[in-house]
């Protein structure tokens, strides 16, 4: 917005600038979705970033947070935003000042995504929650408890849960069924996909992400784990090498991980060969059967049609919000006449009688699918 400094000969005051350019800066600030107690928060932290030379984008679906309560909603955003403006402020580079919000509801579930630059090394605390780094540690740290808190009250996880929290379990099962000889020494990696895709900013939904995943772990993370530990990969991190060495590689998800194991098997089966997909099919606005289609191309185009899928491993359970759609995806499987998976010999379909979405079902699915891996 242009403002007219000048009328005939008469020169607006400064200060009457001033204010003028104010008025306008809070009003670009207002944000409008369809949730009042949003608007409010999102409106507050806008203006403090302005004030600081913090750019704030939000892309939010509001009327996607209306089973939660009003001060439930200032809690969790004013938190998480905080946070941001926290390690963005310190950055000396005012290019990375920056902060990007996404709210968006995938099927039944609904995804929350802050992302910032940070500087620094994030140090975690036992529960899997960052440590503040403010000096005096008795008086600060409790906001990521209270966001923890309240996404948990919803029945919603932060995507830390799986690997901290309940990490105890999830390593004593690992260890132990190595321990009774009833699955191979393995080597697990837990990288995150909650991040955009490099050169895809305008993608703001975290299932979105799923879909450009493969191309990290193709072109990055396989070599950068694989030649780090004793692995059949060792220094040879050639292309070659890791079409050789993928009867030794698996990859497994819950929930949005089991719909990036899907697009690994559809993009990567010629360097994966086991996957198990846990609570979710490809996608949360498409049916099972055209998940198939998508997933049936992938695997047998040309370049990858001599790698088989030595084993998919599916679970759901049967009070699970995302049953529906794997559901379809399992009966499109083994509807298909070509027969690229049998039930019980290179495919599984495991239905939890009274299963959730939760970490109960995803460890028994976990246990499962490792006692046929790499077999």
């Amino acid at each position: 917005m242009q403002i007219p400094v000048r009328r005939g000969r008469e020169s607006i005051r400064e200060e009457t600038v001033g204010e003028i350019e104010n008025v306008i800066s809070i009003y670009d600030s207002v944000v409008k979705t369809d949730n009042e107690a949003l608007n409010v928060i999102l409106t507050e932290k806008s203006l403090i970033c302005r004030k600081n030379r913090i750019s704030l984008t939000c892309m939010a679906d509001g009327a996607g947070l209306d089973f939660m309560d009003a001060s439930d909603i200032y809690s969790l955003f004013g938190n998480l935003i905080d946070n941001a403006m926290d390690a963005v402020s310190k950055l000396d580079d005012h290019e990375k000042r920056i902060i990007g919000l996404s709210v968006h509801a995938d099927g039944n579930m609904l995804a929350i995504n802050v992302n910032n630059y940070y500087e620094g090394v994030v140090v975690m605390d036992s529960d899997g929650l960052p440590v503040t780094t403010k000096q005096n540690k008795d008086f600060h740290g409790y906001g990521m408890k209270s966001v923890r808190m309240i996404v948990e009250r919803y029945g919603g996880e932060t995507y830390s849960y799986w690997l901290t929290k309940m990490g105890t379990t999830t390593k004593n099962v690992l260890d132990n069924l190595v321990k009774a000889g009833k699955c191979e020494p393995t080597i697990v990696v837990c990288p995150t996909f909650e991040s955009k895709p490099e050169g895809y900013d305008d993608l703001f939904r975290a299932a979105d992400w799923t879909r450009y995943y493969p191309l990290e772990l193709r072109n990055d993370l396989i070599a950068a784990v694989e030649t780090e530990y004793s692995t059949y990969l060792g220094d040879d991190a050639s292309y070659e090498n890791m079409v050789a060495t993928r009867d030794h590689r698996g990859f497994a998800g819950f929930s949005m991980g089991s719909m990036t194991s899907l697009q690994v098997m559809t993009q990567c089966s010629d360097l994966v060969s086991y996957i198990g997909s846990y609570s979710a099919s490809m996608y949360a606005d498409r049916t099972g059967a055209e998940a198939w289609e998508e997933i049936k191309a992938g695997i047998t185009r040309d370049e990858v049609k001599n790698y088989k899928i030595n084993y998919w491993f599916n679970m759901n359970g049967t009070a699970d919000m995302a049953l529906g759609p794997h559901e379809q995806l399992n009966e499109a499987v083994m509807a298909d006449k070509d027969g690229l998976f049998t039930n019980g010999v290179n495919y599984a379909w495991i239905l939890v009688p009274g299963g959730s979405h939760a970490y109960n079902c995803w460890v028994m699915g976990l246990y499962d699918c490792m006692l046929v891996f790499f077999k």
